[in-house]
């Protein structure tokens, strides 16, 4: 499925207007029982308890899927969107890297991830094996280190000098 046509104007506003506020970039590394290597992943999501806006949103950017998330029993109801092809993932990345300033620094790490593993295309498919460079492994470790250091309480968008209240997640 190719990726849908250039978001502008009030449709990239408003789609990167959600993700600042709303959104996730995540990149995870997980090792299966009975296997030795582990994989990485990556997906955006954007987690709202309006239906409406993520309908919104979906439509907008023409990728993802809706879900709804689980929630405690005295929690307002919640859905996510979700984009889980890296094509796509690297498609809006791209198209709102520009504009982004609290997941800036989340985005330009993780897109040249995603043109490494579409790079490997229908080989990587192929031979059902995950080959990870040893540039791929450092990204995921700058990723981890950078979660850690914005779980610690830190402005890291302000580091960068992105401004004040400027944070990753």
């Amino acid at each position: 499925m190719p990726c849908p046509n250039p978001l502008t104007g009030y449709d990239l506003g408003f789609v990167v207007g959600m993700f600042e506020g709303e959104g996730a970039i995540a990149l995870n590394r997980t090792c299966r029982p009975g296997r030795d290597r582990p994989y990485f992943t990556v997906h955006l999501s954007v987690t709202n308890t309006c239906l409406d806006l993520l309908r919104a949103f979906e439509k907008a950017v023409g990728i993802g899927k809706i879900s709804s998330k689980p929630v405690g029993e005295r929690r307002r109801p919640c859905w996510v969107w979700r984009c889980w092809r890296q094509a796509d993932s690297l498609w809006l990345l791209e198209q709102m890297q520009p504009r982004l300033l609290a997941k800036a620094e989340k985005a330009e790490l993780v897109m040249p991830f995603l043109r490494s593993r579409l790079a490997l295309g229908a080989r990587f498919r192929a031979n059902c094996q995950r080959v990870y460079s040893a540039d791929d492994v450092q990204i995921w470790e700058r990723y981890i280190r950078l979660d850690s250091y914005v779980a610690a309480g830190n402005n890291w968008g302000a580091k960068q000098g992105r401004g004040e209240n400027a944070a990753v997640d």
